[in-house]
């Protein structure tokens, strides 16, 4: 197993991966930094739980309608966006496992 380093909302998560998917788990990464960003732009700063988690939704939700609208969607693809949002949805409950602790 690989493991990358990913940077959302300026907090380093290393997280593992199948080995040469190492470039693939880099651009799904910087894709959901930029749509972190993006929503904390739109609502500011709510904490990296849930920005990290209202992103997961919109792109759940994204996801949803294009299999809803008949879009053929690549399996292999959306295999590797449900691995990596298992992985991100982990690292949420664990953040907000802490948070409860703090």
């Amino acid at each position: 197993m690989a493991q990358v380093s990913l940077r959302i909302n300026g907090r380093d998560y290393d997280v593992t991966c199948e080995e040469g998917q190492q470039d693939h788990v880099l651009r799904l990464g910087a894709f959901i930094e930029e749509r972190v960003r993006g929503l904390a732009e739109q609502i500011g700063q709510v904490g990296d739980a849930r920005l990290l988690l209202l992103v997961s939704l919109t792109i759940a939700h994204e996801l949803a309608e294009g299999r809803a609208g008949g879009n053929a969607v690549d399996e292999a693809a959306e295999a590797r966006m449900a691995r990596a949002l298992d992985g991100f949805a982990e690292r949420i409950e664990q953040l907000a496992d802490g948070l409860e602790n703090a």
